[in-house]
């Protein structure tokens, strides 16, 4: 997972945090399983916060004021707005950057926490992300069918995980995506207990 954040991409793995620019890493951290770590970004202060769920692991990247900072696939840069432009909401102030996203030009005031995109392209940005399936939550549940089920239960766990991702890809209703998750889940789970109780009888069979 990454941010593009004033002319620097942060990207987070498992394990560590790193910002580079302009092809040099700036900044490299360590991370723990949950917990905050700050790092400045061009002076500015910014944290990576992560906590443990159910789910697994959420990492999320604040400012120094506790703006959320939103994702990006890639990295994307830092417009500046051409000399003498003024910003689209406040035409008696200087604009700074143009929104990477629509190009308005934007002052100080009206930029997001990215410095990079005009609040309003980030509040888009968040609407996106809460639309897009977090398809790690729908392989969480496979690791039980792991630990209670061995081999069976992971292959079985594992299936009904990607057939969840392939169907979310498709389905925008995230009621619908919730509902259709747990009746793969429930239907691995007969199919596992099928197969059990068939490896058991035979068993049984070669006992007599």
């Amino acid at each position: 997972m990454g941010w593009s954040v004033d002319g620097a991409w942060v990207e987070v793995t498992l394990r560590a945090l790193v910002v580079t620019r302009d092809e040099h890493v700036a900044h490299r951290t360590f991370l723990g399983d949950q917990g905050e770590w700050p790092f400045p970004i061009n002076g500015r202060a910014y944290r990576i916060a992560r906590v443990k769920t159910f789910w697994g692991r959420v990492t999320e990247l604040y400012s120094h004021d506790g703006g959320l900072v939103p994702e990006t696939a890639r990295f994307v840069d830092k417009v500046l707005a051409p000399a003498g432009s003024t910003c689209a909401r406040h035409v008696d102030v200087a604009a700074s950057v143009a929104c990477a996203r629509c190009g308005t030009f934007a002052c100080a005031a009206c930029l997001g926490p990215d410095v990079i995109h005009c609040r309003g392209c980030e509040e888009r940005l968040f609407a996106e992300a809460n639309d897009r399936p977090r398809e790690g939550a729908y392989f969480a549940p496979a690791a039980l069918f792991v630990a209670a089920g061995g081999l069976v239960g992971g292959a079985l766990g594992l299936g009904a995980a990607a057939a969840s991702v392939a169907i979310a890809r498709r389905v925008q209703n995230k009621p619908l995506r919730a509902v259709i998750a747990v009746g793969l889940y429930g239907l691995a789970a007969i199919v596992y207990l099928l197969v059990a109780a068939i490896i058991d009888g035979g068993r049984d069979a070669l006992h007599r």
